[in-house]
């Protein structure tokens, strides 16, 4: 239900700005229940389906692409997320000593957010490819944002087709009126969050990631180099897969996460 609220959001306020052509009944649904972003995304735009409803036509670059996309899509589901993450390094993970707790809980914590990720961005490799072999081009979804040098960067290319939408109708129309960026940014991150889910913890995990938006924007003019843009990165990754403990677990466990990671007693 979120993709297709966000996605007749999109539809409603492009059709009173007068934005919206040919809105016949047909073309709506269409657009509405287009099979392989129905349930998983991305968050397509309605004028760019429109465009390709028209111009489609039998494509073999399109064929090969959509068949690539599909093959990239499996093999981030079945040999990263299933094999490599949730296999071997769970065997791996097991297998460590109480001498190693810390490690084994780092390892715990960076598995679930790398095993959600891979699963995602697989499937969304598989709605893009299955869309290019009926003739649409379905917005990505995901840009290698694990190597982002800071968190505004990270979300630039992280869930690209729901950032994207906050960011046209969330987050532009509040930082223009208001002249107040981050307050933008605040109240983006908290619609991310409660689209996700509408709980505590989702809330905590939205004000993480506009506090490290902050942080981006406060040392955006610092200048940078090789080195601080693969600290940055390390940041990134880190500030990102801690970020998420307060929704992967249980609040007792989440809390029980942080106190081994940050060596509290």
């Amino acid at each position: 239900m979120s993709y297709y609220i966000f996605r007749n959001i999109h539809y409603t306020i492009e059709s009173y700005h007068g934005r919206i052509q040919n809105e016949g009944l047909l073309f709506y649904l269409a657009y509405n229940f287009f099979l392989p972003v129905l349930i998983i995304g991305p968050i397509h735009r309605y004028p760019e389906f429109i465009r390709d409803w028209q111009r489609r036509r039998v494509n073999s670059d399109y064929f090969s692409l959509g068949f690539q996309r599909i093959l990239y899509g499996f093999s981030k589901i079945l040999i990263i997320g299933s094999y490599i993450l949730d296999l071997k390094l769970s065997t791996i993970i097991s297998n460590l000593d109480e001498s190693q707790h810390w490690l084994k809980v780092y390892l715990e914590t960076i598995s679930v957010v790398l095993h959600a990720y891979f699963q995602f961005a697989g499937y969304s490799d598989i709605a893009i490819g299955i869309s290019l072999l009926l003739g649409f081009r379905v917005m990505e979804n995901f840009n290698f944002p694990f190597l982002a040098s800071n968190m505004q960067e990270f979300w630039s290319k992280y869930h690209m087709s729901l950032t994207s939408f906050c960011r046209d109708y969330i987050y532009t129309p509040l930082a223009s009126y208001f002249r107040k960026p981050m307050l933008g940014v605040i109240i983006t991150m908290t619609v991310i969050a409660l689209w996700h889910e509408i709980t505590i913890p989702y809330l905590i995990w939205g004000s993480l990631q506009a506090f490290g938006i902050y942080l981006a924007f406060l040392f955006k003019d610092t200048p940078t180099s090789l080195v601080s843009k693969n600290l940055g990165r390390v940041f990134v990754f880190n500030y990102f897969c801690l970020s998420c403990v307060i929704i992967d677990y249980e609040l007792v466990k989440a809390l029980d996460v942080y106190k081994t990671l940050f060596f509290i007693n």
